[in-house]
Formats: structure tokens, C-alpha cells, sequence
């Protein structure tokens, strides 16, 4: 999940931005990027059997939830490949 995800946040990054959307756009980056800085807590956690393991999951599902929210808002809906 992480690699597809900063891929795809790489290239998103990349396109040219249209006029007047520039802090939109930076916003639902913003997410995303606090999504993919959820990843490694939460694998470190399940990997050493933290009690810490379902309030990380719990943020990482709540960013992504967010994340995902504010990308369809803006009208990014199709993942693309």
C-alpha cells in the first residue's frame, strides 16, 4: 500500500496544477502524506506486539478515511494503475 501510494502521490505531484487550485490540491496532498507517515508505526507495532497496535490503526484508518474523502470532494475518484 505504501509504494502504490507514494507512486501515485509522485506522479499526482508532477501534473501541472490549474489555476486558483493550488492550496486545494496541496490539502489533499497534505492527507495523503500524513497517511503514508502512519504506514511504518503501524507495521513496527505489529511486528513487536505493541499494546500501541489499534490506536495506530486506528489513525492510519481515520487518515485514509479523510484522505479518500477530500480527493473524491475534489473529484479525484478513479485510482488509477
Amino acid at each position: 500500500m505504501r509504494a502504490i501510494t507514494s507512486d501515485t502521490l509522485v506522479k499526482l505531484r508532477a501534473l501541472p496544477i490549474p489555476t486558483g487550485q493550488q492550496a486545494a490540491l496541496n490539502a489533499i496532498y497534505a492527507k495523503v502524506d500524513t497517511v503514508l507517515a502512519d504506514v511504518d508505526p503501524v507495521i513496527a507495532s505489529l511486528r513487536s506486539g505493541s499494546p500501541t497496535t489499534e490506536t495506530l490503526m486506528n489513525r492510519l484508518d481515520a487518515d485514509q478515511n479523510a484522505a479518500n474523502a477530500a480527493s473524491n470532494a475534489y473529484g479525484l475518484t478513479v485510482c488509477g494503475s
